[in-house]
């Protein structure tokens, strides 16, 4: 949630439609980030914190298994919702210059 809030408000002051920002902010590379993250997290975690090495093998799998289904989703849908922007990009050009 907070990628797409950021990615959204990153992009004030542009001349990109609602539609377009949204789409920019929620599709994008998510995965490298949360390998990274978890692999951070674990070389930091300590003897103390030993439930969190132990559980290592089942996280890794966890992340791995949350981005393939992410990148599963975005592809399926990524080439309905740029139709949808393209045809509402479209008739907004139809509006402008029929009006």
């Amino acid at each position: 949630m907070v990628r797409p809030v950021a990615g959204i408000l990153g992009l004030f002051g542009t001349s990109m439609a609602w539609g377009e920002r949204l789409v920019v902010s929620t599709f994008g590379i998510r995965g490298i980030g949360s390998f990274y993250y978890l692999a951070f997290a674990l070389d930091e975690a300590s003897f103390a914190e030993r439930e969190l090495l132990v559980a290592a093998d089942e996280l890794w799998a966890l992340v791995g298994v949350v981005v393939l289904t992410l990148i599963v989703v975005h592809g399926i849908s990524a080439s309905a919702i740029m139709d949808l922007l393209d045809r509402a990009r479209d008739d907004e050009s139809t509006d402008v210059t029929s009006g």
